[in-house]
């Protein structure tokens, strides 16, 4: 069986490099003919500029200014070190001319899929392959370029980022349909990919690095020409950072040993595996420089410098190997006790049993032995509102809760939902019997719903032989159903499409104290009013005093913490109900920016989104089709999933997530919180949104 390899490589880079050897050796060894495909990294000086090298994303002004000004800062920063640029260089290019078993050299894009090779398995990764901020196209890293019947695998490969924008989660949910086993090197990656509902096995495996021993290492290993004097630290700071070399100088001072800097020598990916393998200890806050401090069973510690925006790759290494106390981000270097040593017995064990998950997904990808697994798709997916304008004005967006809900209520049945308290100051679930309870469970909550004591009535209704629709987050619909196992036949199910809920202590604190500001007790509260329309909500409250709240939505600071994720509650940021298989028998959602492929479905009073996922659902939804209650019609599931976020992703924790909850637990005030993450430029972002929204922009495609 003869596997083509493609990767980011040749491209004078430690990781890339090695990452590149590593994959096709491991295949080698396990006795396939491996080699990998010689495209060349757009950033190779061969690499040839021409049609088909654009970006498939957009790059933001910021990315397309460090796309063309590195090159050049690194070129006058290297002008005092031009001889160990040209040895390192050389020396890069002997290794890989060594090792990387290679086919022919492709130096463009266009060169590539004019004559592609031919290979019975195509395997793209590892390295940071799929990263939407990448200056050119990486189609081929797609295996866009491969025979239309080729069977397509993909190996650790890396996004580089925590979160895929929705544009590019769309474009990769297509791309990766010709896929036949998907891996990716970080969790985030293998989350994001999972909620595509591909039908194919989605693994996180480590990198292939990982997957050949110190001592296989050692074999392509080279000397350097002027050996360090042990013992010595070994400082690889990709990332210049101040922190970095600060806590190296303080361990090396504390154990007296000398320092030696990788980015200091004219090194090459021989020397840098001689140098891993012969520290006395490591500091680091590179990803490979991780990896092969564990490979080596190297003492260190992985630095996250002030200003990196995603650490996920690093994280999820530590993570595989329970190491995660070896990570320390730069405000806390001051605090790092040097003085306890890893065990290595421990994280040996765990990384083993780690490399054996990833090779035995490797050999079923590429044998096609891989797991097919068939998706829980939603039966359907519509965007519709309800018929009855007084009650779609009364709701958030299109009214269809009330729909199920009246339908219930008809047929003896009770319904619960999140309702406020008296005082507005708490949420939590009650039941509705008559039509006129309804309205408190109407219209979003965004905080937490207690439903301890709705579970148990709940319960007791379903035993005495009542049906129960219970609505809420896919968590709670998860615990009644598990609650209620034996009365499935009565109960019916709906969830929201759930970014996360935050603390009610915080919701409670942020509603006194605008009772304080306002100088009377809140009589009415709605995080989402319509008044100004559906896709321009406003934030409302009124008081006693008589005085009136009202805030774009995008300009409370309640709403803000709530959308950055500050507010959310720890768990939320490891959600197990994101995607398209759903927990409950209907989700509902707002179905947003919907006139840009359904004009017809958008009046601007609220249109809702409805996913019916079950048997039970299907046949009820047909007979609400058939009552007239409801207008609209069916809705393209994709782009359902791309405009609603917690269908494709978890709440990423943002970097303010733990000083704004250390300030709120320390003083109990959401505004002296809020001053973690609040600054000039978001609130100028927010009204900039609002208001290109309010202009009509928000319907051009190009913005959708």
């Amino acid at each position: 069986m003869k596997i083509g390899i493609i990767t980011i490589q040749k491209c004078n880079n430690f990781g890339a490099d090695l990452q590149a050897y590593a994959l096709g050796a491991k295949l080698r060894n396990l006795g396939y003919d491996a080699e990998n495909i010689d495209y060349l990294f757009y950033k190779h000086p061969r690499h040839l500029k021409g049609k088909g090298e654009k970006p498939i994303f957009k790059l933001s002004l910021v990315n397309r200014a460090k796309e063309i000004l590195f090159p050049i800062v690194a070129g006058l920063k290297n002008l005092k070190r031009r001889a160990a640029i040209h040895a390192r260089h050389e020396r890069f290019a002997a290794w890989t001319d060594e090792y990387l078993k290679c086919g022919p050299e492709y130096r463009s894009v266009a060169s590539l899929y004019a004559n592609p090779p031919r290979y019975d398995v195509y395997v793209v990764g590892s390295d940071q392959v799929w990263n939407p901020r990448m200056g050119s196209n990486i189609l081929p890293y797609f295996l866009d370029f491969a025979p239309k019947d080729a069977r397509l695998v993909s190996y650790a490969s890396s996004m580089g980022v925590a979160e895929l924008p929705a544009g590019a989660f769309y474009k990769f949910k297509q791309l990766l349909r010709r896929f036949s086993a998907i891996s990716t090197r970080e969790k985030s990656a293998a989350d994001i990919v999972n909620a595509m509902a591909l039908g194919v096995e989605v693994k996180h495996v480590v990198d292939p690095t990982l997957l050949l021993s110190a001592a296989e290492w050692m074999k392509v290993s080279k000397v350097p020409a002027d050996i360090p004097a042990k013992p010595y630290l070994l400082l690889y700071d990709l990332i210049a950072s101040e922190e970095t070399v600060k806590l190296a100088r303080k361990i090396a001072a504390e154990k007296g040993l000398s320092i030696v800097r990788i980015g200091d020598g004219a090194y090459g990916p021989g020397e840098f595996i001689w140098l891993f393998n012969n520290a006395d200890f490591v500091v680091t806050n590179s990803f490979h420089g991780t990896a092969f401090s564990i490979i080596n069973n190297k003492d260190f510690f992985s630095v996250i410098p002030r200003g990196m925006t995603n650490a996920a790759r690093i994280e999820s290494l530590l993570k595989v190997v329970a190491s995660e106390d070896r990570l320390v981000r730069a405000e806390h270097i001051d605090n790092v006790d040097s003085s306890d040593s890893i065990d290595w017995t421990k994280v040996n064990s765990l990384l083993e049993a780690t490399k054996t998950e990833s090779l035995g997904f490797l050999t079923r990808a590429v044998e096609s032995k891989s797991n097919r697994i068939e998706p829980k798709l939603p039966i359907g997916c519509y965007a519709v509102w309800n018929a009855d304008d007084d009650v779609r004005a009364a709701s958030t967006s299109g009214g269809l809760f009330r729909v199920l809900a009246e339908r219930t209520i008809a047929r003896g049945g009770v319904v619960y939902g999140a309702a406020f308290s008296q005082d507005f100051h708490h949420v939590s679930h009650q039941a509705a019997e008559t039509i006129d309870e309804l309205e408190p469970l109407m219209k979003s909550k965004y905080v937490w719903s207690d439903p301890t004591a709705a579970y148990k009535q709940a319960l007791e209704h379903l035993k005495s032989g009542r049906e129960v629709l219970f609505t809420g987050t896919p968590c709670q619909i998860a615990a009644i159903k598990s609650l209620a196992k034996g009365y499935d036949e009565k109960l019916l199910t709906m969830d929201i499409v759930c970014h996360g809920t935050p603390r009610p202590e915080i919701f409670e604190s942020y509603i006194s104290e605008l009772e304080n500001r306002f100088g009377g007790k809140v009589t009415h509260y709605e995080f989402r009013n319509k008044d100004a329309g559906w896709n321009f909500s406003h934030v409302r409250g009124v008081f006693e005093s008589s005085a009136v709240y009202d805030k774009v939505l995008r300009n409370d600071l309640y709403y803000l913490a709530f959308g950055i994720g500050d507010s959310l509650r720890p768990g939320c940021f490891n959600c197990p109900f994101i995607g398209l298989e759903r927990v409950a028998d209907f989700t509902i959602a707002d179905c947003w920016r919907v006139a840009a492929s359904n004009p017809e479905f958008d009046d601007g009073k609220g249109t809702s989104l409805v996913l019916v996922n079950s048997p039970k659902a299907a046949a009820i939804w047909k007979e609400v089709l058939a009552s007239g209650k409801i207008k609209g019609g069916a809705y393209d599931l994709d782009l359902a999933q791309m405009r609603n976020m917690p269908l494709m992703q978890k709440a990423h924790k943002p970097r303010s997530y733990e000083s704004f909850q250390r300030v709120f637990n320390e003083t109990k005030s959401f505004n002296e919180a809020a001053k973690v993450f609040l600054t000039r430029k978001l609130l100028l972002k927010a009204t900039i949104v609002y208001w290109v929204k309010k202009l009509g922009w928000f319907y051009f495609k190009h913005h959708q």
